[in-house]
């Protein structure tokens, strides 16, 4: 990274390139390679296999590499005393990734493309040996920006604005869908065959497993048919996955855009009201339903039989974003400084989180959920919409003096400092996992389903003042299994969970003892309140006994633990520290 700047009258000229290359020791097609087996207690004590599950790798350890490079060019102009303008200009390029030893797998065109002949050889339907991971990534992304500070009263008074396009960078673990695809790596499972044994015995399940990557690799490698693998492995080899890909693919594109009025009254207090939006467009959604068939629309059978499962990676995401805040700061008034601010906001996207990795792991829904559009289901409020939040921090150093030196000493001289948050509830979906799984098991190619639970009378959009085991709402209010014949019929979150309020305190003082000899004493409160958060409800029909209810509180961002500590967090608790300076 390097840059540059040069000033010549009234404008300042920047200009710079950034360059960043990854190159990583990927072992994502080892995952899974030794057998997974899953048996009833009955299974186990005959000595049989009910479920075995594994992968097969050519290579265990693939080499990748991926790049982006920048340039930019900026001119900030001062116009007068009251007005600057900045002009600027990027240019970005991102790599498709490479695989070092030519371990990519993907169709020779994309699959909505592809000629679905059954008799067409698997190592005909796709290339292999292929070292660029992504086959036609957009080369060049030009991103125009412009913004403005103004201050038409003098220096109390500023308006800044702007807008400009941004673009991103995919996520790297998008690469591996392309380094795992058949035949670099295959994966099996067998039901209710075998027994649990080594591999060495034939009859084993794990034997029997092996039995079903040998006869596809050996087919795969002759040139021969789907037909041609079935007939030669063990009853029950399942035809592969395959992760796809459009032709060309977009970096993902933000137009960003912001208006801001900020006034200073007197000399310590700031009021400032911002308006933020943006629209992100070429985003990357995930499409499951290109090889699916028999249910809420799709054919009736499957497009291509020597494939299961198809994921097709496209640019069909988009999402708005649209926030107003408003803040007050006040700087040393009596010894007190502090901020405020309200902000109120609306989110809406097709996916959350980038589409590849969820924002949370018990609501975020991933992949397009309708096989009619990307929209029609999936753009609805974002993982991460929350409409009101108010936030505040403060430092008070009590201005109490008294007379007498020692009570001086003693109760003089304390800060207070704290903070206050408290937003609105996160959005949900409630999700029909009793469908899902009658699907996946019923061979109509949807292992990525998702089916959102169908409301049948008045079912409450809001958990707001719900509690634990409090139920928002029950399993009756929703179509059952036997009854559902589509995807859904409201999008994803359209539910919200319960707020949340958090509250710390801090008090300390300082005794100086010596010019280089302080003992600083106090205690931390964190969640001073004591107050419960709860975490959104039990939303997939598939848990019958707690669908509809909260099981669990929510742990506060803060506590003496740090991030990501799991021991009762949730709860006020209090810290004593003593610090001595010399």
């Amino acid at each position: 990274m390097d840059d540059l700047s040069i000033e010549r009258g009234k404008h300042t000229f920047k200009l710079g390139v950034n360059f960043r290359r990854d190159d990583v020791s990927d072992f994502t097609a080892s995952e899974g390679s030794f057998p997974a087996i899953q048996s009833s207690m009955l299974d186990f004590a005959n000595g049989s296999a009910g479920v075995i599950q594994q992968n097969f790798a050519i290579h265990n350890s693939q080499p990748l590499a991926f790049y982006s490079v920048g340039f930019y060019f900026q001119d900030e102009f001062r116009v007068n005393s009251k007005l600057k303008l900045t002009l600027a200009l990027r240019a970005d390029r991102n790599s498709g990734g490479t695989c070092q030893s030519d371990c990519v797998s993907r169709g020779n065109v994309p699959f909505d493309q592809l000629s679905h002949d059954a008799t067409i050889p698997f190592n005909q339907m796709v290339a292999t040996g292929i070292s660029r991971i992504l086959p036609n990534v957009e080369r060049v992304v030009f991103e125009p920006r412009v913004g403005f500070a103004w201050s038409p009263l003098g220096d109390k008074t500023v308006i800044r604005g702007g807008i400009g396009l941004f673009s991103d960078l995919y996520p790297g673990q998008i690469l591996d869908q392309f380094t795992t695809n058949f035949p670099q790596v295959t994966s099996f499972s067998l039901s209710s065959l075998g027994t649990i044994d080594a591999s060495s015995n034939p009859n084993s399940a794990a034997a029997l497993v092996a039995q079903c990557n040998t006869a596809f690799q050996n087919n795969f490698n002759s040139g021969g048919s789907v037909a041609g693998f079935l007939s030669a492995a063990p009853t029950g080899c399942a035809t592969p996955n395959l992760n796809d890909v459009v032709g060309k693919l977009q970096n993902p594109k933000y137009a960003e855009w912001n208006l801001m009025v900020q006034h200073t009254i007197g000399k310590r207090t700031v009021l400032s009201v911002n308006y933020v939006g943006n629209h992100g467009y070429d985003e990357l959604l995930e499409n499951p339903y290109l090889n699916s068939f028999g249910f809420g629309g799709l054919p009736s059978t499957a497009a291509d039989s020597r494939v299961q499962n198809v994921l097709q990676l496209t640019n069909n995401r988009r999402s708005n974003y649209n926030g107003v805040t408003a803040a007050v700061q006040e700087q040393l008034w009596h010894g007190f400084s502090g901020q405020f601010s309200y902000t109120f906001s609306h989110t809406l996207d097709n996916v959350s989180n980038g589409g590849i990795d969820p924002y949370s792991f018990n609501d975020s829904l991933l992949n397009q959920i309708s096989p009619l559009s990307p929209t029609s289901l999936n753009y609805s409020n974002s993982d991460y919409d929350v409409r009101h939040s108010l936030n505040a921090s403060y430092v008070w150093e009590l201005p109490m003096k008294f007379e007498n030196r020692a009570l001086s000493t003693i109760a003089g001289g304390w800060t207070v400092s704290g903070t206050f948050f408290h937003r609105t509830g996160l959005p949900f979906s409630v999700v029909d996992g009793l469908t899902g799984a009658n699907l996946v098991d019923g061979g109509t190619n949807l292992q990525n389903v998702t089916v959102l639970g169908q409301p049948i009378g008045a079912v409450p959009l809001s958990c707001d003042g719900a509690s634990v085991n409090t139920a928002c709402f029950s399993a009756s209010q929703f179509a059952s299994g036997s009854a559902v014949t589509t995807f859904g019929t409201i999008p994803r979150n359209s539910f919200r969970g319960p707020g949340f309020f958090n509250a710390d305190l801090g008090l300390k003082k300082t005794f100086h003892f010596h010019e280089r000899l302080a003992f600083t004493v106090g205690a931390n409160a964190y969640n001073v309140f004591n107050h419960v958060n709860f975490a959104n409800p039990i939303s997939n029909l598939a848990n019958s006994s707690n669908f509809g209810t909260i099981v669990s509180p929510v742990q506060p961002p803060t506590s003496p633990y740090g991030a990501f500590a799991a021991a009762a967090t949730d709860a006020r608790i209090v810290q004593v520290m003593g610090k001595i300076t010399f």
